[in-house]
């Protein structure tokens, strides 16, 4: 039931940005400018290794299902504006917030979490199209 519970939001908000994609046609314009907010979801796994002080190349191996157990909030997003002379800029941010409490060996309780953000900027260029269809 967790499962549902942290997915309720993400899934409905990438169901309603379906409505409002650029590419769609729904996106806002006012004067010679177009924007659009769309969040979104991310299904991901972890695979790797890792180093902590002295311990190197520890195999990493996080499935999607154990992620998705363990997520305590997310929120992705992006956020477009684009000018008719076909300059854009793209923002893009994404969280994850990972957590578990456990028991640990003596009676007491460990918790754990982990934080990860992304922040994106980018410049679009879009040369139009003059020749005739």
């Amino acid at each position: 039931m967790k499962i549902f519970k942290n997915l309720a939001v993400p899934l409905v908000l990438t169901v309603l940005a379906f409505f409002v994609h650029p590419d769609r046609g729904d996106a806002v314009e006012r004067d010679n400018w177009r924007f659009a907010v769309e969040p979104y979801l991310l299904a991901t796994n972890i695979d790797g290794d890792a180093s902590i002080g002295r311990v190197s190349g520890a195999a990493v191996d996080v499935s999607f299902s154990d992620i998705l157990g363990h997520l305590e909030a997310a929120f992705m997003i992006s956020g477009e504006v684009y000018h008719s002379s076909g300059w854009g800029l793209l923002v893009d941010y994404g969280f994850m917030k990972l957590g578990e409490d456990s028991s640990g060996p003596m009676g007491g309780i460990v918790s754990t979490e982990v934080r990860q953000e992304q922040r994106q900027i980018r410049q679009r260029i879009q040369r139009k199209n003059t020749k005739g269809s």
